[in-house]
């Protein structure tokens, strides 16, 4: 009895995780990533995303979820966070050598201070979606 519950326990998450990743194969988004006098950029995280390096940047692969950004400033240290679905959620500390970072066009963050970012971003409209960072 009890192994028939664990070996049907696994198999219920068998299917969940396959549907997962069949969701995220379907839904999948990519994000062009540029730098610009930032020298080498690596993401923070390895999951949900996958990662291709190019000289200035690289191109991330996300799942077309809609996003929200908020910038914020607390002390000297300047900060966006990202946060979607599932309580899924980072944030980012800009380096002191950021002078803009730009979504689609929008500008997310411009030096001095951050610029009162709270917005959000469907990423399943529209792709690919462009990130730009510049540097000095």
């Amino acid at each position: 009895m009890v192994k028939m519950v664990l070996v049907r326990g696994i198999l219920a998450l068998l299917v969940v995780v396959g549907a997962g990743a069949a969701y995220y194969a379907v839904t999948a988004v990519d994000v062009n990533v540029t730098v610009h006098g930032c020298g080498a950029v690596q993401p923070p995280f390895t999951l949900p995303l996958t990662w291709s390096t190019k000289p200035d940047g690289g191109v991330a692969r996300v799942p077309g979820w809609t996003v929200q950004v908020k910038g914020s400033i607390s002390g000297s240290q300047e900060t966006l966070a990202i946060s979607g679905p599932l309580g899924l959620s980072h944030a980012f500390v800009l380096g002191s050598n950021v002078t803009r970072v730009t979504f689609d066009g929008k500008t997310l963050y411009q030096s001095p201070g951050v610029t009162a970012v709270s917005t959000s971003f469907d990423l399943s409209h529209n792709p690919p979606h462009n990130l730009v960072v510049d540097c000095m």
